[in-house]
């Protein structure tokens, strides 16, 4: 199983909005892909498993995956918007709004 830790930058957190993008992208993968917060896992696919987290602003998740396309789906897809820490990785599309109000950090 792969993981990556990253920081919720978003202002309300992953609610509503910011939610359903992640959800959105992370369905887009074959892989089992698994957003952890404060002991709890939920199904990264599911919109209500993701919103009944609560998590915030300034929150660190861990967004794992396992199957055939796990390397993939925990790879950067977007090259802007990124804040772009030790090794020059950017987060996953999924674990960020892609919008420049909205970020989250791949923790260092």
């Amino acid at each position: 199983m792969k993981q990556v830790t990253v920081t919720v930058v978003d202002p309300v957190g992953l609610h509503a909005r910011p939610a359903t993008v992640a959800v959105n992208a992370a369905s887009k993968f074959k892989s089992e892909i698994n957003v952890a917060f404060k002991g709890r896992e939920v199904n990264m696919k599911s919109i209500m498993g993701v919103m009944s987290l609560g998590v915030g602003q300034g929150a660190d998740v861990v967004i794992s995956a396992e199957g055939a396309d796990a390397d993939d789906a925990l790879q950067p897809r977007h090259k802007g918007g990124a804040d772009r820490r030790a090794g020059g990785h950017a987060p996953p599309a999924y674990a960020r709004r892609e919008t420049p109000e909205t970020v989250i950090r791949e923790r260092p």
